[in-house]
């Protein structure tokens, strides 16, 4: 992600100021700010996605008809900035992969190196530490498994 990270600031900070209704502006901020965005996503106002400096192995993927609700966290990057634990911790910058049709609720926070499965649910205020496997409702501080969704039924209405 070799980009001007001024201008990636700018972008992400218009995106996160603007109203509920312009979901398409912040996903067009995003877009620019150099991350993978799927068509039809809607992404709700206080969308905090947090970057450290560029490096090519930290990426966003959100796939197609991805909905996430408001104030939701996605910490691709995080570390300790002017602490002196900087040469103690190693502190984590991956990617964050939330693949198609999944819903991400309110106030949720996604940590990083973790991917959301198609057609998943993250529940209101959930802290998801771990992958999430397709078709799955989870919810909690640690996130865990509280329903399955039936594959088939999605697949039927979806015709």
């Amino acid at each position: 992600m070799a980009m001007n990270w001024l201008k990636l600031k700018r972008k992400f900070l218009l995106s996160y100021i603007l109203p509920s209704s312009y979901s398409k502006c912040r996903v067009w901020a995003l877009r620019h700010s150099g991350f993978n965005i799927g068509k039809g996503v809607y992404i709700a106002n206080g969308l905090t996605v947090t970057v450290g400096y560029a490096d090519k192995s930290m990426n966003l993927t959100i796939g197609n008809r991805v909905s996430i609700g408001p104030n939701v966290t996605l910490v691709v990057a995080s570390q300790p900035k002017n602490s002196r634990l900087i040469p103690v911790l190693s502190y984590p910058k991956r990617s964050i992969i939330i693949h198609e049709d999944a819903w991400i609720g309110a106030g949720a926070i996604i940590m990083p190196n973790v991917e959301i499965g198609t057609c998943s649910v993250v529940g209101s205020g959930s802290v998801v530490t771990h992958d999430v496997a397709p078709y799955t409702i989870v919810a909690g501080n640690p996130a865990k498994l509280i329903k399955t969704i039936d594959k088939a039924l999605v697949d039927q209405l979806a015709e």
